[in-house]
């Protein structure tokens, strides 16, 4: 079984999320995860995989990120 085989989201649960993935996470469209305050157009992050191992990936630099109450400034493991 994959490490991200299933993503609970506001807009609908995704079984199989590997396969969707990258995921951006910003404002409305073109995001996948929608993120409160954030502008429709916005990609804050994309969360992909390597090796079977989730990680986000920063996209727009003028939005604050973070993971583990760490700013991301580059790609990161998500894990707690």
């Amino acid at each position: 079984m994959s490490r991200l085989d299933f993503l609970q989201a506001t807009r609908g649960d995704r079984q199989g999320a590997e396969t969707a993935l990258p995921l951006p996470v910003g404002g409305e469209a073109p995001a996948d995860l929608v993120g409160p305050g954030l502008e429709p157009g916005t990609v804050a992050a994309y969360i992909a995989l390597s090796d079977g191992h989730p990680y986000l990936q920063p996209g727009d630099e003028a939005v604050s990120l973070f993971h583990n109450h760490e700013r991301v400034t580059g790609s990161c493991w998500l894990k707690s």
